[in-house]
């Protein structure tokens, strides 16, 4: 009588660590008795095109970093693979270190610090919102917030956009 293999991986994907803009490829051994389908996720959403044992990205960047993990079905069974990391090589990864917040506003400005540490040059998204908050649930929202950052004690750049 013939003998059913069961479902299984037999090599899930492999965590790396890439030079960005290097290709990077991710694979799955996986046996069944019968035909095998593949779908590939990235950090919990299904890749649309990503339907083969093999995924290819043709060139690493912060969008392809997290974790990967792909599920094998026979028809009738699926099975899933340990996660596989993504991380680019040489890139330190950002943090926030420090995070200041005094909380009281009117004719007291409010102050918020922060700090980051590493040697590599940091992005940065900062922005003064008012009125928009109402929307969140926030009460009296400041009328025409003002941002001003400041490297050290030096200002590099300010803001006063109005009501938002």
């Amino acid at each position: 009588s013939a003998q059913l293999i069961p479902l299984q991986i037999t090599r899930p994907p492999e965590s790396i660590r890439a030079a960005p803009g290097a290709p990077v490829l991710l694979s799955v051994g996986a046996i069944g008795a019968r035909a095998l389908t593949y779908q590939w996720y990235h950090d919990g959403a299904r890749l649309a095109e990503a339907t083969s044992a093999a995924l290819d990205l043709p060139a690493a960047g912060p969008s392809c970093e997290g974790e990967y993990r792909v599920s094998v079905c026979d028809g009738r069974a699926t099975v899933w693979s340990t996660v596989a990391r993504v991380a680019l090589a040489g890139v330190e990864p950002a943090r926030l270190a420090n995070l200041s917040v005094r909380a009281r506003v009117g004719s007291t400005p409010l102050i918020t610090g922060f700090v980051f540490a590493g040697k590599t040059p940091h992005t940065i998204a900062a922005r003064a919102v008012g009125p928009t908050l109402a929307r969140f649930g926030v009460t009296k929202p400041v009328h025409n917030p003002r941002a001003r950052l400041f490297l050290a004690s030096a200002a590099i750049a300010e803001t006063t956009t109005g009501p938002q």
